[in-house]
């Protein structure tokens, strides 16, 4: 979701504009609340998918201390096991998969790969819910290799300004042993938190502003505000272009679109190719393309 810069520039003239006019500053703080809380919600859904992305991630390395810290101090995770607590959830990773010991044991791979998420904010902006695909790949070197797909229905919530798990619930799909024909599918019935027509407008339309302020704000007042917002906003913005190039080079790479993949990479640019080498330079990494 791309943040106009004019609307915020717009918004700056509009507070030069107020100073000589009490009403009219009053009126611009509305718009400005406004324009906060849409930037906000965006950051919400922002923090959201980092936190469930960091969830596979953890889960990949065995960084269980870090894993459960994702849940909020009354979170709850619905596992095999049974409905668990923070701590109870740190202990079963820790003691099931990690055998007491943090990370991975040699050979293990346990990644959980996060797909499609569908997230949506609330309307006071402080909890919100989640749906995402996973693909998990369960097993040792030289033991077993099991591939898992399911659904997450979760619920998040802001705890101390930090956006957490507060209901984690996985809904098993299908599960099939590499050495074994087939599949194994599950058809137990998955809620869905949205429907629709949400699941397009994962920000409320009208979101909780807080109580207009009776005094007149002052031009510094509001010329912070709107610098304050112009920065989250192209913040936001460079994130979507960075997260766009990198996978605009996926699928370049993925075609052999060899001199549009060097162009992605700046100058002075260096490639290290695993054991192969480091090439510096557009000139070196395209014939390192080859």
């Amino acid at each position: 979701m791309k943040i106009s810069s004019p609307v915020l520039s717009l918004l700056l003239l509009y507070c030069t504009s107020a100073v000589a006019a009490p009403n009219s500053a009053i009126s611009v703080a509305q718009r400005i609340a406004r324009l906060e809380a849409g930037v906000r919600s965006v950051e919400a859904i922002r923090s959201i998918k980092r936190l469930q992305y960091a969830y596979g991630h953890y889960a990949e390395f065995g960084l269980w201390n870090d894993l459960a810290d994702l849940f909020a101090d009354n979170g709850i995770g619905h596992y095999p096991s049974g409905d668990l607590g923070k701590e109870a959830i740190h202990k079963l990773f820790l003691q099931d998969v990690g055998k007491g010991k943090l990370g991975l044991g040699e050979g293990q791979f346990y990644p959980h790969i996060m797909l499609e998420p569908v997230v949506t904010l609330a309307q006071d902006g402080k909890t919100a819910k989640g749906r995402w695909r996973v693909l998990a790949m369960l097993g040792s070197y030289g033991g077993t290799a099991v591939w898992a797909g399911g659904i997450y229905e979760n619920e998040y919530i802001l705890e101390n300004g930090v956006w957490k798990i507060h209901d984690l619930h996985y809904y098993s799909r299908y599960t099939g042993r590499y050495d074994q024909a087939g599949w194994t599918a599950d058809k137990e019935a998955i809620p869905i938190h949205y429907d629709p027509a949400r699941a397009g407008t994962p920000v409320p339309e009208k979101p909780n502003l807080p109580a207009a302020a009776e005094s007149s704000p002052s031009l510094e007042m509001l010329s912070k505000r709107v610098a304050d917002l112009a920065q989250r906003a192209q913040r936001l913005n460079d994130e979507d272009d960075v997260e766009n190039l990198q996978h605009i080079y996926g699928y370049y790479v993925d075609r052999k679109m060899w001199d549009d993949v060097a162009d992605l990479f700046a100058g002075d640019a260096t490639m290290e190719l695993g054991l192969q080498g480091v090439y510096v330079g557009k000139f070196s990494i395209r014939r390192a393309l080859n």
